[in-house]
């Protein structure tokens, strides 16, 4: 699945995510994420929060369009921002999925899956969780990303590690401020995609360097679809010679 995260780069305005949902609905992108922090943050940033009515009629649009309506989260005050609206999909914000109580809470009222960011955890943290969450583990998915802009911090490598501990179930959540890792993130196979999106480059955005300019997003997500074809099976088959002067 490709997710699109608007996160929290509307602005705090229902107009300015509206634009932002419709070019993305018109693209292959298969979800929308929408951010939602603790109160503290809306305390100092209110100009952040889009009105309790916009998530119903969003929801209602995206879905209308095929697409997956998800919240990204962080502790239990979301739904006072939301007016009731739950999720098709919910992904909890790095430092916030060791709570283990909001964590499962969420994975039971929910019944849906839930995406766990990893970008400040290790190996031994993340067999704690898995083991923690076990009961929950046919809706648990693991993205694994970086909190950095910093190409060398990428470290798409780590992908086919967590697989082999922890199954098919693991993601990818771009963080680099270098759009071609995007690309290259289909090679590891990551059982879904996130990455955040911006409406253009002409103001800068909360989430800014890492994010797809939507003016480009047809390019991004056919790429995204169509690159993973290229890496087949690991058999080595004869072919008929199909490129015409070469032997």
């Amino acid at each position: 699945m490709i997710i699109c995260e608007v996160g929290l780069n509307h602005m705090g305005d229902d107009s300015l995510a509206i634009k932002m949902v419709e070019k993305i609905i018109h693209s292959g992108a298969d979800a929308i994420s929408f951010q939602l922090r603790e109160p503290e943050f809306y305390k100092k940033n209110p100009e952040y929060l889009l009105s309790k009515s916009f998530y119903k009629t969003i929801k209602k649009h995206i879905n209308s369009h095929g697409k997956y309506f998800g919240l990204s989260v962080c502790d239990d005050s979301y739904s006072n921002y939301v007016d009731g609206v739950t999720g098709d999909f919910y992904k909890v914000l790095s430092w916030a999925i060791n709570d283990y109580q909001f964590v499962s809470k969420l994975f039971f009222e929910s019944g849906t899956d839930i995406y766990l960011s990893t970008g400040m955890s290790n190996y031994a943290e993340l067999d704690l969780l898995v083991r923690e969450y076990r009961q929950y583990e046919k809706k648990m998915f693991l993205i694994h990303t970086q909190l950095s802009f910093n190409i060398d911090d990428v470290c798409l490598a780590v992908i086919p590690e967590m697989k082999n501990r922890y199954g098919p179930i693991v993601c990818y959540g771009h963080h680099c401020e270098d759009m071609s890792v995007l690309d290259l993130s289909t090679a590891f196979l990551p059982n879904s995609i996130f990455f955040y999106v911006k409406l253009n480059d002409r103001i800068i955005y909360p989430d800014d360097k890492h994010a797809v300019n939507l003016e480009q997003i047809d390019l991004v997500v056919s790429r995204l679809n169509m690159l993973p074809r290229a890496i087949g099976v690991p058999e080595k088959v004869q072919m008929k010679n199909q490129v015409e002067g070469v032997k």
